[in-house]
């Protein structure tokens, strides 16, 4: 049994041959299969220059431009070479700087009452007629949060 490197040459080798006869054989769909067939030369350890002329001589009328040629041999030792040199790249971490904590938000429902206190007490103002008004802010809010909530589900 074959294994390592040189089988898988020989194999390559087979198939850029089979490639190359079935390109001499046909006139349409040929630059679909040129990177394919380039591919193949590529894996069997051909020279550009050798594919490049082996490709041409058997592409028939129209032959294949130089240029098609070229292109097709250098996307093909690129992808060679990219898949087989550089391993593959690990996503980047999502670092960033640590985001600032968020200033704090003023208590609800039964610490708003105490939040009120502490803003009173520093104004100095009527701190009963506050309190007496309080349950009524803090309703007409609910209903408020309450009736966008249904129309935004209803939507």
């Amino acid at each position: 049994m074959r294994t390592g490197i040189g089988h898988g040459r020989e194999a390559a080798l087979s198939k850029y041959r089979e490639r190359l006869a079935w390109l001499a054989g046909n006139v349409g769909g040929r630059n679909d299969s040129l990177l394919g067939l380039c591919n193949c030369g590529v894996r069997a350890g051909r020279s550009d220059g050798q594919m490049e002329r082996e490709i041409i001589d058997a592409s028939g009328t129209p032959p294949l431009t130089e240029k098609e040629v070229r292109r097709a041999i250098a996307a093909a030792r690129y992808n060679a070479y990219s898949s087989a040199v550089q391993p593959q790249r690990a996503p980047k971490p999502n670092w960033g700087p640590t985001p600032k904590p968020a200033p704090p938000r003023p208590p609800l429902g039964g610490g708003a009452a105490s939040f009120v206190d502490r803003m009173i007490g520093q104004g100095g103002g009527n701190q009963e007629s506050v309190r007496a008004v309080l349950p009524e802010i803090v309703g007409a809010r609910m209903a408020l949060a309450c009736t966008m909530a249904a129309m935004s589900a209803a939507a």
